[in-house]
């Protein structure tokens, strides 16, 4: 074979590949729907999302440049089977890289010697508008109201502008809606405040939180009812000794308006022994015990007409002082000061004159302690606890 007869034979089998590879004379041909697919963004950064739609006119006149052949009712039996799928449509960020998938019915592309020349390409999502911050625990008044240990958390919303109405919180794990109180709450707890309202909701419409929780520490400004005698201040203690020794000592020197005041009895100076707090289990009401002793004896008097004890005895008198709260501003006051309505008679004698008080100091633990420990707490200084455990 010449040179020339070799160089004919070489662009013989070229011109075939090329023949084959492109689909000349009737072979498989290629289109791409990429020209016929509008990708369109809205929403802001973050939480856009992103539209795809599908002009079935403009790929109509892609596919029949591809196969001028095809009819009109495969033209449209073809479009109905294409479809726009991306890889993701919410929730997008500026930058973002979502794929754009192209899928159509094999049988129908076989059939009219058609094939896909792209089935997915990379979008870039731009143009999302920036998320404005808002703090929505400015949006919120937290109000603590009651007596500790069972203060009162209140949570009312307030609306934050024309896009966002109040939000939702929850306090210490409970939804507030409605205007619902949350109690149990002592000075030194802290109140937790969360959001409920989806943040997802904000950001649809232009925001999101700086901040989804917030502690609010309950400080000292606030009322507390007495739990233990240590917070009784030297001031509270001086003028709840007074009024219990003007409850008691009336009665130890004015025994009877017929005889003469301390005629039959004689008693030492109220002696201070020690104090006993409760409050219910349900931190409702409290109660401060404070007890005192004094000894008791006869007059010795010579015209006293009875000597009703044998020998000197140890009374002691306890105080019930009802409500003991010590307020914000630090001052100590109480609703009612009682006797224990459990008090013994210690010493009476013929004409109906009378001593009550406690000798036992067992029974008197049990009247002001023991019965109640089923729905009451209590603390006790060192003094009550030795009577306490002293059986």
């Amino acid at each position: 074979m010449n040179r020339i007869g070799k160089y004919m034979t070489t662009a013989f089998f070229a011109c075939c590949m090329l023949f084959l590879l492109t689909g000349c004379g009737g072979g498989t041909k290629s289109f791409s729907a990429r020209g016929a697919v509008l990708v369109t963004t809205e929403g802001y950064d973050g939480v856009g999302t992103l539209n795809v739609t599908l002009d079935s006119e403009e790929l109509g006149r892609i596919i029949g440049a591809a196969n001028p052949k095809i009819t009109p009712t495969q033209l449209t039996e073809l479009i109905r089977t294409i479809e726009v799928i991306p890889s993701a449509d919410k929730d997008l960020s500026n930058g973002q890289e979502v794929a754009i998938r192209v899928r159509a019915s094999s049988t129908l592309l076989e059939q009219l010697k058609l094939t896909l020349a792209e089935e997915s390409w990379s979008y870039t999502v731009a143009d999302l508008k920036p998320l404005e911050e808002i703090d929505p625990f400015e949006y919120v008044e937290v109000d603590i109201t009651g007596i500790s240990p069972n203060l009162s958390v209140k949570v009312t919303p307030k609306r934050v502008n024309e896009r966002i109405d109040a939000m939702r919180y929850y306090v210490n794990g409970e939804d507030v809606a409605g205007g619902r109180t949350v109690t149990g709450f002592s000075i030194g707890d802290s109140v937790e405040l969360k959001v409920a309202t989806e943040e997802a909701n904000v950001m649809a419409k232009g925001f999101r939180f700086t901040a989804k929780e917030k502690s609010y520490p309950i400080d000292d400004n606030h009322d507390k009812f007495i739990t233990s005698p240590d917070e009784l201040d030297d001031a509270a203690m001086a003028r709840m000794t007074k009024e219990a020794k003007d409850l008691w000592l009336p009665r130890l020197d004015d025994i009877s308006g017929d005889y003469t005041p301390g005629n039959i009895l004689a008693h030492d100076d109220l002696e201070y022994v020690g104090a006993v707090a409760l409050i219910t289990k349900d931190n409702s009401r409290n109660v401060v015990d404070l007890v005192f002793r004094s000894e008791v004896r006869n007059s010795g008097k010579a015209d006293a007409e009875e000597q009703p004890l044998d020998a000197p005895v140890m009374v002691y008198f306890p105080v019930q002082f009802l409500d003991v709260i010590r307020y914000a501003d630090g001052t100590v006051d109480f609703s009612e000061v009682q006797f224990n309505s459990d008090v013994p008679r210690v010493v009476e004698w013929s004409w109906g004159g009378r001593i009550s008080g406690y000798t036992d100091t067992t029974m008197m633990m049990t009247h002001l302690v023991r019965q109640w420990t089923a729905d009451w707490n209590y603390e006790m200084d060192a003094a009550m606890q030795e009577l306490f455990d002293a059986r």
